[in-house]
């Protein structure tokens, strides 16, 4: 017979012919890198000029999450953002971000660590920071971006001879939902 190897017996051959099945009509897994941009809004305490100052809070920011393969799935990745305080500095944060999901609702927790390099008025600025992020992150099965939103707070640390210590709290809104209205108008508009 042509099924048969030479030097196997029945059963080996029903275990080699069951293994090949199983390895090629497994699924594939699907945890593809999920990446999001949000548009992050708020006040807080910092340092500008060589004071500390209440002051409004503006930036961007983008993350790459890797792991995730469903809403309630872990996920770890990179992020960058650029921001600004009172229009008056400019900030670039980077570092590793860690999505882990709450166990009894619906909206996870995102917990950032980096480092970042600041330039305002007294000159520039590196330090490191910790942030924590709770809203919506869910997980996109038809593509590779995934919708945010939610609040943050985020403390900064500034190294050096300074020591200076920023507090800063708000609002972060996937970019995507920034654009809606728009679409939305010229859909009216052009039917």
């Amino acid at each position: 017979m042509l099924w048969k190897l030479p030097g196997v017996q029945r059963r080996q051959h029903l275990a080699l012919l069951g293994s090949a099945f199983v390895l090629t009509a497994s699924a594939r897994a699907a945890a593809d890198p999920q990446a999001s941009a949000l548009v992050i809004a708020g006040a807080g305490a910092v340092s500008l000029g060589g004071g500390s100052v209440a002051a409004f809070h503006l930036g961007a920011r983008g993350d790459l999450l890797f792991l995730r393969d469903r809403d309630r799935a872990m996920g770890v990745g990179p992020f960058v953002s650029v921001e600004s305080e009172a229009f008056r500095s400019l900030s670039v944060e980077a570092g590793i971000d860690w999505l882990v999901p709450a166990p009894s609702v619906t909206f996870p927790f995102t917990f950032a660590a980096g480092g970042y390099d600041r330039r305002d008025d007294a000159g520039a600025r590196q330090g490191v920071l910790g942030e924590i992020l709770w809203g919506s992150h869910g997980y996109n099965f038809d593509g590779h971006y995934d919708l945010a939103f939610g609040l943050f707070a985020e403390v900064r640390y500034a190294l050096g001879s300074g020591r200076e210590e920023d507090v800063i709290g708000g609002v972060a809104i996937d970019l995507s939902l920034l654009g809606y209205p728009f679409l939305l108008a010229y859909e009216a508009i052009a039917r």
